[in-house]
């Protein structure tokens, strides 16, 4: 079985949660920090994750807050995106299920990890 230090894993979760200060509801998975400004729909720009710790079943993991994404276009989110805000897109996931999002109102997710898997 291969191994990975601890460390090592805690080194990336920790890119993760220094530029992962941002949460956009996206109308598709964006390949870029680009893509959020054209697929986002609602955003929360104030973000903490958690320290790294272990993962639920192996592996280290940061753990996404529950997030109030403020709607800011009309659409239907099918995917979350971690970024800082600025120029980075740290993270992408697909939500468990489509939301319809418009603008003003306030969507809130549920808490979430982000999760590096151990070495196999």
């Amino acid at each position: 079985m291969a191994f990975i230090y601890d460390t090592a894993f805690d080194a990336a979760i920790a890119v993760v949660i220094t530029n992962g200060t941002a949460l956009s509801l996206c109308s598709q998975e964006p390949a870029n920090y680009a893509g959020v400004g054209t697929y986002g729909l609602a955003k929360d720009t104030t973000v903490t994750c958690a320290a790294a710790s272990d993962g639920a079943s192996n592996g280290r993991r940061t753990v996404v807050p529950a997030c109030d994404c403020v709607g800011s276009g009309s659409g239907t989110a099918t995917h979350w995106a971690l970024h800082n805000n600025s120029n980075t897109l740290v993270a992408t996931g697909a939500l468990p299920s489509g939301v319809s999002i418009s603008s003003g109102p306030t969507y809130t997710t549920a808490t979430f990890s982000i999760t590096i898997a151990d070495a196999s």
